[in-house]
């Protein structure tokens, strides 16, 4: 059985040695590629239906990255090579022949049990193939797991929110409550996921994985990754009469 989303303790902490004691350039700063300097991020102004952004011009302040299997996947960068609104955007780099993904986690969890009925998880990607396809999950404090951090993910991929395309952006969003409100996380001991109820009052972490020998490379970028109150009508997955876009992948 696959370890979907599986961080293993040892991942995680050379994940937190190798991101965030390297000062990751992304948090408050980004290297432009035509430049050999750092320079400061520039904010956004708030919209008032976002709760969150946790990637446009950088990093959310205060966040951190993990990255699984390390070292063998790379950082994601803060890039000016392409964006999708503004100057920045997040180049994500995962590892094909082996279960990898990258985490964007929070200094302090944030409460999005208001939102949970009207709010989602709205992105940019843009692929460099065309027909990328990973998972995304989102991460709880673990307070009702015995401490344990669980993940509650969407029925599927980002195949059923819409079709990545080569050297083009695609935007999708994604309802919070395609996520649910049971969360798992992996237990050593039992060698299996274990499930409870999600605590969507406290939520650490937005997780992006792929499966393993999916694709021989894997390489996006993703754009104004953000929390939002309210979903608009008729925008998530299920489109073209089909329950989900990835029938059949």
């Amino acid at each position: 059985m696959a370890k979907q989303g599986h961080w293993p303790k040892r991942a995680l902490l050379l994940g937190l040695i190798a991101v965030v004691g390297s000062s990751f350039a992304g948090f408050d700063q980004v290297r432009s590629r035509s430049e050999s300097v750092l320079k400061p991020i520039p904010q956004r102004p708030d919209n008032d239906n976002v709760v969150l952004e946790l990637v446009g011009e950088g990093i959310v302040r205060g966040g951190a990255m993990y990255v699984y299997p390390w070292p063998q996947t790379p950082k994601p960068q803060v890039t000016d090579a392409v964006a999708h609104t503004g100057d920045y955007s997040l180049e994500m780099v995962l590892t094909a022949n082996a279960w990898s993904g990258a985490q964007i986690c929070l200094s302090s969890a944030i409460d999005l049990s208001p939102y949970f009925e009207d709010g989602g998880l709205t992105m940019a990607v843009r692929g460099t193939k065309g027909g990328e396809i990973f998972s995304f999950s989102l991460m709880d404090d673990g307070l009702n797991s015995d401490g344990h951090l669980q993940q509650a993910w969407p029925p599927a991929s980002t195949r059923s929110y819409g079709i990545v395309g080569k050297d083009e952006w695609m935007e999708l969003t994604v309802p919070l409550r395609d996520f649910g409100g049971v969360g798992s996380y992996w237990s050593d001991a039992l060698n299996k996921r274990v499930s409870a109820p999600f605590n969507w009052k406290a939520i650490r972490c937005l997780g992006m994985d792929i499966d393993k020998n999916r694709f021989s490379s894997f390489k996006v970028y993703v754009d104004d990754i953000r929390l939002i109150k309210h979903v608009p009508k008729g925008v998530g997955g299920g489109g073209d009469g089909y329950p989900y876009k990835n029938e059949g992948y």
